[in-house]
């Protein structure tokens, strides 16, 4: 069962901003342009000063040119602010440099907790306006740390709490997958531009496959990337047995693609190394013709982009950690619904086991009475447990898992768990679901996390509503032949027209104490299953608020 929440209201919107502004970080740096990294970073850098009230975010890079010298390369800070060395000089940091570049976050809630050691720190940090910081290094794929990442205060000493410094550790962590993404696109840019020079494209991994007779030429680079013996004869068939078995087939298809239209070959594929371990690969390739017009040759290089993969991946999964975090965030909200929900079956176990003692003690007992009274108990039992089941259901960390859905069942589960009396205060929630709506295919999860998302914002538009128009209306119907739709409608304060366009913006909110990102993640998760959101006000008042989704392609009943 869940563990009950003992973080005050204050702690909570904390946590909640920092999930809130890690989502934003890490969905937005999952594909920027390697050229767009450092007006992202420093972009982030100021929202999380100005959000969390810091004086000063910088970060810090080892230098190759000066390897005793860490580089300030991002910074933000307001105006008039004391001015920041450009270089961490060891003579200046020794023993905060010591230890991030070992890996280690250093929290500093005031310069007085520094070791005697640190001595020379704590006048440099004085010397600079600092009077609490904390500092986290960076580093990729559990690498050595290249850089540090630091949040300062000058204006006060201040306290780090445990949650905030691990926010900190997840942006760093994003930060340096980045800039590791930002390398690793440089390099294959580079590479491409080099392509035509045959001594610069071969550290690269170059090759060659002649058409006519599957002979592939390679040079000793690719032979070390993907593993061939030095003196190995190899061919069309040979080349590819090296990738994985679930890409060949997808590489092979690429390259036909390639010689048949004349467009340039590019394929991210994995190889499986002896050992069985995998590597990514990406393949940039040209076709070259005959005098006949007809294709004789492909060439290309190859590039190791495994690392570029590993951090792409850590992104994703720090952003799908965050929509965990959000559906706790509002199982949160739910806790007095649920106790309800809970409390009733088990009210009734209690009862009807008292009852089955009296008869049990009656002489003879009354066996048939006993008999129904152990059937209630199971029924309730079995009710308790399921109440359980999908309350862990939503709140436990598990792999996206997409399954043919009936939506009207989805939507009944979330509405079952949340009409507990303490928590909706005289709403009533009404369900007009289509019985001819078709099979879904998505991750029940993720669907309950936006229905539930809706149901919660919309019992907030009717917060001081008279009580009888605290309605809520959950609808379900057939948009089209091949698409679902569904809908929750109030009869609430309606939508500003003005800012209605902005409704899915992260950050964007009308509620005092919300943070903006509910309708965001919604959105994001309706477009990941293929669908699309929308929003609007009801003539009668109130909006609606609502969703379509593909039906399941192969539906028997479709």
């Amino acid at each position: 069962m869940q563990e009950p929440i003992e973080t005050t209201r204050a702690e909570l919107e904390e946590r909640l901003r920092f999930e809130t502004l890690l989502t934003e970080t890490s969905s937005r740096f999952v594909n920027v342009p390697a050229d767009q990294v450092d007006g992202e970073i420093e972009g982030a850098q100021r929202r999380i000063c100005e959000i969390l009230d810091l004086d000063r975010s910088t970060l810090w890079q080892v230098s190759g040119k000066e390897p005793v010298s860490l580089v300030l390369t991002h910074i933000y800070q307001p105006q008039g602010a004391p001015p920041t060395p450009r270089h961490m000089k060891e003579e200046l940091f020794p023993w905060t440099r010591q230890k991030v570049l070992a890996g280690e976050t250093v929290t500093i809630p005031k310069m007085s907790d520094l070791p005697p050691e640190a001595g020379r720190d704590r006048e440099s940090y004085r010397l600079f306006g600092t009077k609490s910081d904390v500092l986290v290094p960076l580093s990729v794929g559990g690498g050595p740390p290249f850089g540090l990442l630091t949040f300062s205060v000058m204006r006060e000493e201040r306290d780090w709490p445990e949650t905030v410094v691990k926010g900190f550790r997840l942006i760093a962590q994003v930060y340096a997958n980045a800039l590791a993404r930002k390398r690793a696109d440089k390099a294959l840019r580079e590479s491409e531009e080099r392509l035509s020079l045959a001594t610069s494209a071969a550290g690269l991994g170059l090759w060659v496959i002649e058409l006519d007779t599957g002979h592939v030429w390679v040079t000793t680079k690719t032979r070390e990337m993907l593993h061939f013996a030095p003196d190995e004869e190899l061919n069309y068939e040979s080349y590819f047995q090296v990738i994985h078995p679930e890409d060949r087939e997808r590489v092979k298809l690429a390259v036909q693609q390639a010689l048949q239209s004349g467009e340039n070959l590019r394929s991210d594929y994995r190889i499986v190394l002896p050992d069985g371990s995998l590597r990514w690969i990406v393949a940039r390739g040209k076709r070259y013709l005959k005098s006949t017009g007809e294709p004789d040759r492909i060439m290309g290089v190859s590039l190791d982009i495994t690392e570029r993969k590993r951090a792409e991946q850590e992104v994703f999964d720090a952003h799908r950690e965050l929509m965990r975090m959000d559906r706790l965030s509002r199982m949160g909200e739910l806790t007095a619904s649920l106790a309800h929900e809970i409390n009733q079956p088990l009210t009734a176990i209690l009862s009807n086991a008292e009852a089955a003692e009296r008869f049990l003690s009656q002489s003879p007992p009354d066996i048939s009475e006993v008999r129904q009274i152990l059937e209630d108990i199971v029924r309730d039992d079995r009710r308790a447990s399921d109440v359980v089941r999908k309350v862990r259901a939503l709140v436990r960390k598990e792999e996206p898992n997409e399954e043919i859905l009936d939506l009207n069942k989805t939507i009944q589960e979330v509405v079952g768990l949340i009409r507990g009396e303490s928590l909706l205060l005289g709403l009533s929630i009404t369900m007009e679901l289509s019985p001819e709506l078709k099979m879904i295919r998505g991750d029940r999860v993720q669907l309950q996390q936006v229905i539930l998302n809706l149901i919660l914002n919309s019992a907030a538009a009717m917060r001081n509503s008279p009580w009888a128009q605290r309605k809520i209306i959950v609808r379900t119907a057939m948009a089209d032949s091949a698409t679902v739709k569904a809908s929750v409608t109030d009869f609430g304060t309606g939508i500003d027209e003005k800012n209605i366009e902005r409704l899915f913006e992260s950050f964007y909110t009308t509620k005092p104490e919300g943070l903006g990102m509910g309708l965001s993640i919604s959105q994001r998760i309706i477009k990941a299953h293929g669908g699309s959101m929308e929003a609007s006000n009801n003539r009668e008042g109130g909006a609606t608020f609502a969703f379509t989704l593909p039906v399941q392609h192969g539906d028997p009943y479709v």
